[in-house]
């Protein structure tokens, strides 16, 4: 008799056992089970959390408490450390610009990936900064400020580096310390658990470090300033607004008095006119009559370099545009005079605290005076980068570029109705202020090549006159 032989009988386990998904999940869990050295599923997560806690905290510690690490290039003193930590998990890096007031831009030309990303610190640049404005000028970085920044950004990664595998290295061992505290008898697997987090750690670290020298490779290898620190963080630069503007031989922007405030009324002013005050005794009017030139007049009254040359103004109920954008609409000028700076300093405010205080210069108004001055000369910066990359002049030239100085408002002696309630001292304070302005303004003009020239007017207790000086 033959026998018949069974095909085997296959159980639906042994199928589910071949099943893709069911393999993946025991291959991960054994991955997992040798990384973590748990066996079951939660503790296996258990592990891995904490693992990525220690972790974190240990980057994030050591992102607030890294030292700052010093970049001396370009004639300033830059400082090197991580931005504060964020949710959003990319962005720019951030530059703090200490204008006596601090304020923090973004890195336009960095962007970076992960919990840790640069943060530069500088002072104001002007004053003593030959080869900051230099490079501004000529949109060219000297070759060692790339190495000196690398090695500003080496140093500070070595001590974030240490404190995060020092940090990681002590919560391991509290952990482990909290095992053995409990059960004494789990040695081994209290130092693997360290041993183990501690790897963990270091992948952390180098990922990190990775992501943080890919985002800051801008700024290593920049060879212009634009490319180191990112043209809106010196300023936003004005775009080209309203009509073009041809047949004038020179233009005068600036404030109050280039527009001649409380001068004769012009005859059929424009409401921009009425609105910024000018009149037919303004700085563009003297020029056309002496030069027999037509002058385009810009000047606004309360006009400021960020409110009224390089920003938007607010005058009779609506915004005028930046006076410099209505400047790159022209074609063929040959002069753009410049007149700025009182009202950045909120000098009608201190000559008005002087006429009614017996002190004008006390512990409270004299800082406030010094960071406002220091806030000008990064504005000024920011104004005479602007005025150099004008190519409006004729056949594409650079037009002449010329400063007006700040003219003193009293001397010293005078003694009329005009100066009830200002002593010798209050006048000597106020002269001192109008003379750091006025050195601020020249040494700008000198850095940048341009021409500086100061008023010649006359003082209260003078007889006014309606020149504008032989400078001019």
């Amino acid at each position: 008799m033959t026998s018949v032989k069974s095909a085997p009988v296959t159980s639906p386990s042994n199928n589910l056992s071949r099943h893709p998904l069911k393999m993946v999940g025991r291959f991960a869990r054994t991955v997992l089970s040798a990384v973590t050295g748990a066996k079951r599923w939660r503790w296996i997560a258990a592990t891995l959390a904490l693992f990525i806690g220690i972790s974190v905290s240990s980057v994030l510690f050591a992102v607030v408490v890294t030292p700052s690490q010093s970049v001396d290039a370009l004639g300033q003193h830059f400082t090197v450390n991580a931005a504060s930590p964020s949710w959003s998990l990319t962005g720019p890096g951030e530059i703090t610009v200490n204008t006596g007031t601090p304020q923090t831009f973004y890195l336009v030309p960095t962007k970076y990936y992960g919990p840790v990303r640069v943060h530069l610190t500088v002072d104001a640049p002007f004053q003593g900064s030959d080869l900051l404005n230099k490079a501004a000028i000529d949109h060219k970085l000297p070759p060692e400020v790339s190495a000196q920044f690398t090695a500003g950004f080496r140093s500070w990664l070595v001590s974030f580096a240490l404190i995060v595998l020092v940090t990681g290295l002590l919560l391991s061992a509290g952990v482990a310390f909290l095992i053995l505290l409990f059960n004494n008898g789990k040695r081994r697997q209290a130092a693997l658990l360290v041993v183990r987090s501690f790897i963990a750690i270091a992948v952390s670290l180098a990922t990190v470090v990775v992501l943080f020298v890919a985002g800051s490779s801008s700024i290593a290898k920049a060879t212009s300033l634009d490319g180191l620190v990112g043209h809106s963080t010196l300023h936003l630069s004005p775009v080209p607004m309203g009509p073009k503007l041809t047949g004038y031989d020179a233009v005068s922007i600036g404030d109050s008095r280039a527009a001649t405030q409380g001068g004769k009324d012009m005859k059929n002013p424009s409401k921009e006119d009425s609105d910024c005050r000018r009149s037919s005794d303004s700085l563009a009017a003297q020029i056309g009559r002496i030069e027999n030139w037509r002058v385009l007049n810009l000047a606004c009254s309360a006009a400021t370099i960020t409110e009224g040359l390089m920003g938007e103004q607010s005058r009779g109920g609506r915004s005028l545009i930046p006076q410099i954008s209505a400047v790159k609409q022209m074609t063929d000028v040959k002069v753009v005079f410049v007149t700025i700076g009182p009202n950045d300093l909120w000098w009608s405010r201190a000559i008005g605290l002087c006429y009614l205080s017996d002190v004008c210069n006390d512990n409270l108004t004299t800082p406030d005076y010094q960071a406002l001055l220091e806030k000008f000369k990064w504005n000024y910066h920011d104004l005479l980068v602007e005025l150099q990359g004008l190519h409006n002049g004729p056949d594409g030239s650079h037009p002449v570029v010329v400063i007006n100085g700040s003219y003193d408002v009293v001397k010293p002696s005078a003694s009329c109705s005009a100066t009830k309630g200002l002593s010798p001292e209050k006048i000597a304070m106020l002269n001192q202020r109008n003379e750091d302005l006025n050195q601020t303004l020249q040494e700008g003009a000198g850095l940048f090549g341009f021409r500086f020239v100061k008023p010649r007017l006359k003082t209260l207790c003078e007889d006014l006159s309606d020149s504008p000086g032989p400078d001019i």
